[in-house]
């Protein structure tokens, strides 16, 4: 892996995830692009209201990138950043997309769930696809998956445990671990673009 992009949005997780970025991208010799997605403000709020909210985001956004790169630049990481503004999931994937990368991690507070190399608009592509985990397994209560989404290869709900992903050159491995006392694990394998 040669690149790692990092959502940030100022939260302590986010902050948590720059420091883990960095130990992975000295560890692969990778560069780091920090993004931070901002909602477009609502032009309900009228000319001077709208003004405001519109400046106020775009500050916080240049403020996180800032710092997010500063810290990268000091730890002796190549890193850069970008603003963009929609919904969140849809702006990251779409610029996974465009840097050609490999896989997606995002976090979430009930379940797990693995996806096929899919393109940005669902579509099953193993050659060029992206691979997307969703990791939620930390203890919040679990639910049921009300759908199961198109290319999903594997789902589980009630399980707690961490997913461990060995990264290399030119592949990754992953697996799911389970706490103490329980069963569900799941590995593989992938190689990169």
């Amino acid at each position: 892996m040669k690149s790692l992009i990092v959502a940030v949005d100022g939260s302590e997780g986010s902050k948590a995830a720059v420091h883990e970025a960095i130990a992975l991208a000295r560890d692969l010799d990778a560069a780091l692009t920090f993004v931070f997605v901002r909602k477009p403000p609502s032009s309900m709020l009228g000319h001077p209201f709208y003004d405001r909210q519109l400046s106020y985001h775009m500050r916080r956004a240049r403020q996180t990138i800032a710092e997010a790169v500063e810290t990268a630049t000091a730890a002796g990481i190549r890193s850069g950043g970008e603003i963009m503004e929609g919904d969140a999931a849809d702006e990251i994937v779409s610029l996974a997309d465009n840097r050609h990368a490999d896989l997606i991690i995002v976090g979430h507070d009930h379940t797990y769930e693995r996806f096929a190399p899919q393109t940005p608009t669902g579509q099953r592509d193993t050659s060029r696809g992206i691979r997307e985990f969703v990791v939620g397994t930390g203890g919040a209560a679990a639910y049921a998956f009300p759908t199961i989404q198109p290319n999903s290869e594997v789902r589980k709900t009630g399980t707690w445990g961490v997913l461990k992903l060995t990264l290399h050159a030119s592949s990754y491995d992953w697996r799911f671990e389970p706490i103490a006392g329980q069963t569900f694990s799941e590995s593989g394998s992938q190689a990169c673009h």
